[in-house]
């Protein structure tokens, strides 16, 4: 078996959640006359406290389960950014993971999919997520460095910045990427020498 654990900035992947089950409950006439647009600070709230959501950010423990029954060759780590950034050099590393002829991947790339993410965060719920998720961030800043620790920057800025009402997202469209790419304390680098990608096997 080959297990491929996708992951992207903890803030980013909650407020998206908490998006995602609005729109669910839209859908289903369970919110009457709403918009997601028109959600409230409350209804946020409810979508990132809840367990399923809180359970499937919480990547080290999911990590810590995988490893006990498939050792780290066998598992292989990707992060979001890496998909926005070089998604055929991350494509090729997939391939070759899970023995697949890598020079495919220029072709499989044909468009997005479910492409229904936001292009903003209210600010009150990017603060309140910085400081739920710190401690997570800082911990997987210390297990992977890079674009884990372009997140825990995040949320440190977020946490004591005052903010506009609404913020860039994802967060790589924000003026925190430009500060923490031109900051020099990160392990490994914003992108890595030769346009390398971060994502890769745990090994």
């Amino acid at each position: 078996a080959r297990i491929l654990f996708l992951i992207r900035n903890p803030i980013e992947r909650a407020y998206a959640a908490s998006v995602w089950r609005l729109h669910m409950l839209i859908a289903r006439d369970l919110l009457k006359g709403q918009t997601v647009e028109a959600a409230t600070e409350a209804q946020l709230l409810e979508g990132f406290d809840h367990p399923e959501v809180r359970a499937e950010t919480d990547y080290l423990q999911i990590l810590e389960k995988w490893q006990r029954f498939y050792p780290p060759e066998q598992i292989f780590v990707g992060f979001i950014e890496d998909i926005h950034f070089h998604p055929i050099r991350l494509l090729r590393h997939i391939y070759r993971f899970i023995g697949v002829d890598a020079s495919y991947a220029q072709k499989a790339l044909k468009g997005k999919v479910n492409a229904r993410s936001p292009k903003h965060m209210p600010s009150n719920a990017a603060t309140y997520l910085a400081s739920r998720y710190h401690e997570d961030l800082r911990l997987l800043s210390e297990r992977f460095g890079g674009y884990a620790s372009f997140w825990l920057y995040c949320a440190e800025s977020l946490a004591n910045d005052s903010l506009d009402e609404e913020i860039p997202y994802p967060l790589w469209n924000s003026w925190l990427w430009k500060d923490w790419k031109n900051r020099s304390f990160s392990r490994t680098p914003a992108y890595p020498r030769k346009g390398r990608v971060q994502s890769g096997v745990l090994a």
